[in-house]
């Protein structure tokens, strides 16, 4: 990760989607890791701008067969294809 900051990859991946989708830090800590994010309004092309900017923060890449709905659709899964990557175990 960029930065100095000690925040977790789910927050983090909270922050970016929050920034793609603008929605406000208020808004966005009320969200749980749980809740679809298409109820939050992302649709195909800012699911394609989260993947991207999540790539690029952690440095890791997304295979096309990771590249499905089902896998991007919370905070909680993204965080845990993330951690997976990172070789981190996964505390979702």
């Amino acid at each position: 990760m960029k930065g100095g900051e000690l925040v977790s990859i789910q927050e983090k991946i909270g922050e970016i989607i929050g920034s793609v989708l603008e929605i406000g830090a208020d808004r966005m800590a009320s969200v749980a890791g749980s809740d679809a994010l298409n109820d939050l309004g992302m649709d195909s092309l800012n699911c394609v701008d989260i993947v991207l900017s999540i790539e690029e923060e952690f440095d890791v890449i997304f295979n096309d067969e990771e590249l499905l709905l089902e896998n991007l659709n919370t905070i909680n899964k993204l965080t845990e294809t993330v951690e997976q990557k990172l070789g981190q175990p996964s505390v979702t």
